[in-house]
């Protein structure tokens, strides 16, 4: 393999059912953690029944993961305006890194310079 930087990506689909319903996240840190030994340097993590539906992103699983692992998280789905950016911003410290968003930029709902400003404060 290069020397390059490799990232893993996590696309977890979502659960019907009750909210007892197990977490999409079950069974998958693991897999990561066996990952993050192979030297991978962030992992995207997106949940893909949010994905491009303006929902506002999964903060509890993305918070979950993000302290469950050592590799820096960048999160993806749902990022639909500035609020869900300050969300995720909170979550910088327990090794957020960033976020990726689209349709809510082409769409109007998100600023971009503002999000980018927001993401860059300290």
């Amino acid at each position: 393999m290069s020397r390059r930087s490799r990232a893993a990506m996590l696309m977890v689909p979502s659960t019907s059912g009750s909210s007892a319903s197990p977490s999409p996240m079950t069974g998958k840190v693991d897999n990561l953690k066996r990952l993050e030994d192979a030297g991978i340097a962030a992992i995207v993590y997106t949940d893909i029944a949010r994905d491009g539906m303006h929902t506002g992103p999964n903060l509890d699983s993305t918070r979950r993961l993000c302290q469950s692992v050592n590799a820096p998280v960048i999160a993806a789905g749902g990022v639909h305006n500035i609020e869900d950016v300050r969300r995720l911003k909170e979550m910088e410290p327990l090794g957020l890194a960033g976020f990726i968003t689209g349709r809510a930029i082409y769409e109007g709902t998100l600023d971009l310079a503002e999000a980018i400003a927001l993401a860059q404060a300290d």
